[in-house]
């Protein structure tokens, strides 16, 4: 009897332990990625409460480093404790669904010829860590390869803000642009965080030799270009917010290209705090009848001390203004139309 107690014991233990880990998953894809591919990671919170804590959040935070042969969590990126300093924020998609779109070796900075299995990662709420504000070691597992079997490309800072200078070389060796008399840079940046790859603003005239991201060579197949700062190269206004810095490099009339095997490259920025307007939908105009009510509801990465909510007319003379003093990072407010 004894026996048979133990068995059932272990059986209702092992049910547990099964449930609290199918809290929260990390996927990514494509699942046959290596270091040099561009990856979508989505993490979902089944439970936004309990054991992570991402009820009503914009987005969590991503504390990573990868696993080479020296072992684990190496090139971290960021302090674990302090979600500023950390390299991404993911997006929420849908009921606590996050995603990102990265390269491993630009987004960890990892030196040509280092081999790479795998990302060692945790998220983290704004809040920081600790408790529930962070999810146990999650892992996503590449296809083992060497970091720069791609044309090498490397960014400076690795992170940029919206107004830092960025350096940008890139080392043409083995590509189709290797001895070329004169390299382009053809770029972007998004200004979604549902698509961090898009581009949303773009410098660069395809095929004119006309000076527009001409890069500058530094020595043999080695081009380097210098950006005064992402918001004033691409002519961004402080309304905008930027999600993510995608390029690639042709000749002086287009005709050879090198654009990482069709997948453009992609860096991540540094987004910083920003505030969306979640309901109604911001991408449409809104058609509400005169006299009824409708939920407005906007978020902020981080919570302000007092929300400001202005109604304007066409012209963008302001009609009423709504001041609201809490600190909340979500702010929430029913409107009704009237009449002109």
């Amino acid at each position: 009897m004894k026996y048979k107690i133990n068995i059932v014991l272990l059986v209702i233990l092992s049910c547990i332990f099964i449930q609290v880990q199918a809290q929260y998953s990390t996927t990514f894809s494509p699942n046959t990625a290596t270091v040099n591919d561009k990856i979508t990671i989505t993490f979902s919170d089944f439970d936004c409460t309990n054991d992570f804590y991402t009820c009503g959040q914009e987005e969590v935070y991503l504390y990573a480093g990868v696993e080479t042969s020296v072992g684990t969590w190496q090139y971290t990126i960021g302090t674990f404790s302090d979600p500023d300093t950390q390299a991404a924020a993911l997006s929420n998609c849908a009921n606590s669904t996050f995603y990102l779109s990265l390269c491993p070796a630009s987004y960890f900075n990892i030196p040509s010829g280092t081999l790479v299995k795998g990302i060692n990662l945790v998220f983290v709420n704004q809040f920081g860590g600790g408790g529930n504000n962070q999810t146990m070691n999650q892992y996503i597992d590449l296809v083992d390869a060497v970091a720069g079997d791609y044309p090498n490309t490397s960014l400076s800072p690795v992170l940029p803000n919206d107004n830092q200078s960025v350096t940008l070389d890139f080392d043409a060796t083995g590509t189709a642009l290797a001895g070329a008399s004169k390299v382009y840079l053809h770029s972007g940046v998004s200004t979604r965080a549902d698509n961090p790859a898009s581009f949303d603003a773009v410098v660069g005239n395809w095929g004119q030799d006309d000076g527009i991201g001409e890069m500058t060579n530094v020595g043999g197949n080695m081009w380097q270009i210098t950006l005064p700062s992402l918001r004033t190269y691409y002519g961004l206004s402080l309304e905008d917010d930027i999600f993510g810095l995608n390029y690639l490099f042709r000749n002086e009339t287009g005709t050879v290209v090198e654009a990482n095997n069709g997948s453009n490259y992609f860096n991540n920025v540094a987004t910083g705090n920003y505030i969306s307007l979640d309901a109604p939908s911001s991408d449409n105009v809104h058609l509400a009848a005169t006299g009824v009510a409708f939920a407005t509801t906007s978020s902020a990465t981080t919570a302000p001390i007092n929300w400001t909510l202005q109604e304007v007319d066409a012209s963008n003379n302001p009609i009423s203004t709504w001041l609201h003093k809490q600190v909340a990072r979500i702010f929430l407010k029913t409107l009704h139309l009237a009449l002109p």
